[in-house]
């Protein structure tokens, strides 16, 4: 279960970041 939420949250992490960058750029 451990190893589950951590490949779920390192997913999510992934987008956050690309969602943040968005948001800087425009």
């Amino acid at each position: 279960m451990k190893r589950m939420l951590n490949c779920y949250f390192s997913r999510y992490n992934s987008i956050a970041i690309v969602i943040f960058s968005l948001k800087n750029n425009s």
